[in-house]
């Protein structure tokens, strides 16, 4: 499963499964959890939990550009190697970050999400397989795939 389709590879498909958006995350003890920013502009200058280019380098580039975009740039002090280690980095109070919030459902005691009013990019949870998959466990999990939505209950 992918955020975001394969870009430019005829050799895969892909199926959207749901559609996730973006919040800040933040300690429960931050300042910011008292007074959350409405706007990304105003976290200028705030501790930042980022995660390296290498790992994902499509969402990577898109939150960047949806962060220039309206005139954020991340001060980042920390990177975490993946979302779990990024909420428990920001549980700890190492600073801020913004995490698809599909996970928040596994995330810390002390961690917070909040809805960001510019913060509007769309995170497609993609199910991806190869085109020319012929295993009878692929197909059926591709025909349950495209007959169901997930989604909050």
């Amino acid at each position: 499963m992918l955020y975001f389709p394969p870009e430019e590879d005829d050799s895969l498909c892909h199926h959207c499964l749901y559609e996730d958006h973006l919040v800040l995350v933040t300690s429960a003890s931050s300042p910011l959890a008292r007074h959350p920013p409405r706007r990304l502009a105003e976290l200028n200058g705030e501790d930042f939990i980022w995660f390296d280019r290498s790992a994902t380098p499509t969402y990577h580039d898109k939150l960047i550009h949806a962060f220039q975009r309206v005139g954020f740039t991340p001060n980042v002090v920390q990177e975490g190697a993946d979302n779990a280690t990024m909420l428990c980095l920001v549980a700890a109070g190492m600073g801020c970050s913004i995490l698809p919030a599909m996970t928040m459902a596994g995330s810390p005691e002390g961690v917070v999400s909040h809805r960001i009013e510019d913060l509007d990019m769309v995170l497609p949870l993609m199910l991806v397989w190869r085109r020319d998959a012929g295993l009878p466990a692929v197909r059926r999990l591709i025909e349950i795939a495209e007959s169901n939505t997930l989604g909050p209950e």
